[in-house]
């Protein structure tokens, strides 16, 4: 079994920045989307084509999923448009 001495930790350079971990991307299936979105596939590939919606990820030659954090970013810009024009 190895040791922890066997592992040592990872460099620590004062000069630099902290860089937190990248978060693990998590993806949604479209019935996800119009779900979280209240928007049904039609509307939501009307929307991705002319650039209004972020586009999907091909996992696979047939299956597509959007990246959650872009989908909430969307949002978050709806609701900022919305809170502008008070």
């Amino acid at each position: 079994m190895p040791k922890l001495e066997d592992h040592p930790a990872p460099h620590f350079d004062e000069a630099q920045p902290y860089e937190a971990p990248k978060a693990r991307v998590k993806f949604l299936r479209r019935a996800d989307v119009e779900t979280m979105t209240g928007i049904p596939r039609a509307t939501i590939y009307e929307m991705v084509n002319k650039g209004r919606f972020p586009r999907p990820v091909h996992i696979t030659p047939r299956i597509v999923c959007w990246v959650e954090a872009e989908v909430a970013a969307w949002q978050a810009s709806r609701i900022a448009e919305r809170d502008a024009h008070l």
